[in-house]
């Protein structure tokens, strides 16, 4: 019986290539992996406040009382850098309606004109489930955005 070499060492060729692609390929994982573990599901990063808003924040003591009655006698100025743009805004003749909307509450800002610019004369927070912890967890979420 007669064996073509041609094809054997072809065949050997093969088997040498894979043997060698297998090891490289485990060294490299290997040095990938060593040392340190990589988590398979990274957490979502918290949303961070701007700084200059969070300046504003603590400037107008927000960061500690945090109720919406701390608003009123604010410019409209002063209310859009600690709260940021409004989701809403219905404008009439010398009164500002300005709504900040989340999955919780709504709170709603009535601003005046004076003689300075608006500012806020009433605030109100509604929502299904205030109670006052509600309605303090609420507002600081609408202030400094979700804790979670």
């Amino acid at each position: 019986m007669m064996f073509d070499l041609s094809h054997t060492g072809k065949a050997m060729a093969l088997v040498g290539v894979l043997f060698l692609a297998a090891c490289s390929g485990t060294q490299s994982t290997e040095k990938m992996y060593k040392g340190e573990e990589k988590p398979l599901v990274q957490e979502p990063k918290k949303p961070t406040l701007d700084p200059k808003r969070l300046a504003a924040i603590k400037s107008l003591g927000l960061d500690i009382q945090t109720t919406p009655a701390k608003l009123v006698g604010l410019s409209q100025f002063d209310v859009s850098q600690a709260l940021g743009e409004p989701s809403f805004v219905r404008k009439d003749k010398g009164v500002e309606i300005w709504q900040y909307r989340n999955a919780e509450c709504i709170l709603d800002l009535f601003l005046y004109e004076s003689r300075t610019g608006f500012r806020v004369d009433h605030s109100e927070l509604r929502g299904a489930h205030l109670d006052s912890a509600g309605e303090l967890s609420c507002f600081k979420t609408i202030v400094m955005g979700p804790t979670s």
